[in-house]
């Protein structure tokens, strides 16, 4: 546990300036999954308050620890393991060793992201990120080769598919979803 710890420190070191998620809606949070040649990673963006509401709920039978202490880190870190799965038809991805931040306006969480080997799409989403606070809408965005993004929330369990087309295209199914689009959903920072 020691050497995780250490390891999103160190990579926490380098989540710079971080990305404000959806600023007009309270219960709005990103994922985005950022395909590099270096390597893929989450990140996840969260309002600290909706973070540490929802820890509170899915951990009442657990002693409270704020989000911003090392033990709150740890249980946010734990929650995404246990509530973010991305999949594609060769098994799933894993999440990795990353960083955390927490200030008093949000939560950013970067983590490797380790595929299965085979195909990258079609890459089933399920995130329901949060959903133990009433309203909470997940934006799911690609980031790299391919963009798009899909909007999950609790009509659709947090579900959708995203894929190729025949033209090399991403492709959304499931809930409300645009690709090619950077910004469609109001992210105003850095990626």
């Amino acid at each position: 546990m020691r050497a995780l710890l250490t390891c999103l420190f160190v990579f926490g070191l380098g989540i710079g300036i971080a990305t404000t998620a959806h600023a007009h809606n309270p219960y709005a949070m990103s994922v985005r999954l950022h395909e590099t040649r270096a390597g893929d990673f989450v990140e996840v963006i969260a309002p600290t308050a909706n973070v540490q509401s929802a820890l509170d709920r899915r951990y009442a039978d657990e002693p409270h620890v704020a989000i911003d202490s090392k033990a709150g880190k740890q249980r946010f870190i734990r929650y995404l393991a246990e509530t973010l799965e991305l999949s594609t038809p060769e098994g799933r991805l894993k999440l990795g060793a990353g960083g955390i931040r927490v200030d008093g306006q949000q939560v950013v969480v970067r983590l490797r992201v380790v595929r299965p080997t085979g195909a990258e799409y079609p890459l089933a989403v399920h995130a329901p990120c949060l959903a133990e606070n009433h309203g909470q809408i997940v934006t799911f965005r690609i980031m790299g080769e391919h963009t798009g993004h899909v909007v999950l929330q609790d009509d659709t369990d947090y579900r959708a598919t995203l894929e190729l087309d025949e033209h090399g295209e991403l492709v959304v199914h499931g809930q409300t979803g645009h690709v090619g689009d950077n910004h469609a959903d109001h992210d105003h920072g850095h990626g």
